[in-house]
């Protein structure tokens, strides 16, 4: 793939999660969701949360303007994180994971969230404010 191809999937992809994160545009991917009908949508991201090994004492937690639905796994759940320890989020999006390990590390550890899009990296702000 030449290099402006390359740059131009990434602009598209940062203006399509952009808009999402934004507000401007419901998420949809390909499969049907609720998102794509008159169906309320946070009832249905905490169902895909929990599926995708969160608790119920985790999803009480993160904030509902604050799961995008983006998420493909729970690395808190399997990452045996303990008091002290440094977390490294890749692709943190509105920083759910960032703030689930941030309990599990404690005030002596440390927890980065990095994220492609500006508009994410700020939601991830709110929900830490």
């Amino acid at each position: 793939m030449k290099e402006r191809d390359k740059e131009e999937v990434r602009a598209l992809i940062r203006r399509y999660y952009g808009s999402i994160a934004d507000g401007s545009k419901m998420r949809c991917g390909c499969q049907p969701s609720s998102c794509c009908s008159d169906e309320p949508q946070p009832p249905r991201l905490v169902q895909e949360a929990e599926e995708l090994g969160y608790s119920r004492g985790d999803t009480g937690e993160i904030p509902d303007h604050s799961n995008s639905g983006f998420g493909r796994g729970n690395p808190t759940a399997i990452a045996s994180l303990r008091p002290g320890e440094r977390v490294l989020d890749l692709g943190s999006g509105t920083g759910v994971d960032c703030l689930l390990a941030a309990r599990e590390v404690g005030e002596r550890g440390y927890v980065i969230g990095v994220d492609m899009t500006p508009e994410m990296i700020e939601n991830a702000r709110k929900n830490v404010a």
